[in-house]
């Protein structure tokens, strides 16, 4: 965590330097039994750059795939399979 911590607020993540006008964006992965402390870090990570000139957005892929698989009904489908 404290890894994820330091790269986000790197200047150079933070101002895209090095990069060819592309977003800065980190995607990391856990192990499923830290998903509490995760999400609770990045929410604390998310408010403290609050206070830069950069845009924070916070996507959740596990959340997005839930939320696409039960606007299209998949759920169902699933959890008998």
């Amino acid at each position: 965590m404290e890894l994820l911590k330091e790269k986000v607020q790197e200047d150079d993540f933070l101002t895209a330097k090095g990069l060819g006008n592309e977003v800065p964006f980190r995607i990391f992965d856990y192990p499923p039994e830290k998903e509490l402390l995760v999400r609770q870090t990045i929410d604390r990570i998310a408010s403290n750059l609050n206070d830069t000139p950069v845009n924070i957005l916070v996507i959740d892929l596990y959340e997005m795939c839930l939320k696409l698989l039960e606007d299209k009904l998949y759920v169902e489908k699933i959890m008998k399979f």
